[in-house]
């Protein structure tokens, strides 16, 4: 049995917290905030903000990261990995190939979607 306390520990362990909510890379302009970009993590947010900031000739102080409610198109693509893995250990080949394929055409839906969203844009899902 699982019990609450063993529950938040493994929830620790494996950062699922972090997996519920995305990062927003914001740039501040005329002192008014612009989402330049939504990433799925603070590390990638970081990694956008020492990319982006040279060709914007902004100071550093001018943007920053912050974490936002809701999931990311790609972490929730990762999540779907799991069960087409399990896809192939399932024992006949027809089974197998419905839930591959499902797998497969939910991950590359994730990954294709929401574009115009994780570019800093509205939500156009």
């Amino acid at each position: 049995m699982l019990t609450k306390r063993k529950a938040s520990l493994l929830i620790n362990r494996l950062k699922l917290d972090a997996w519920f909510d995305h990062y927003e890379v914001i740039v501040i302009r005329h002192k008014t905030e612009h989402v330049l970009a939504r990433m799925p993590s603070r590390w990638s947010a970081e990694r956008k903000i020492a990319r982006v900031r040279p060709a914007l000739e902004v100071s550093r102080q001018a943007f920053h990261c912050r974490r936002a409610p809701g999931w990311h198109p790609r972490n929730a693509a990762k999540l779907c990995v799991a069960p087409l893995i399990v896809a192939f250990w399932l024992p006949w080949l027809w089974l197998s190939g419905i839930v591959a394929a499902v797998c497969v055409a939910l991950i590359c839906g994730l990954l294709t979607s929401g574009r115009r969203w994780i570019d800093g844009g509205e939500d156009d899902r």
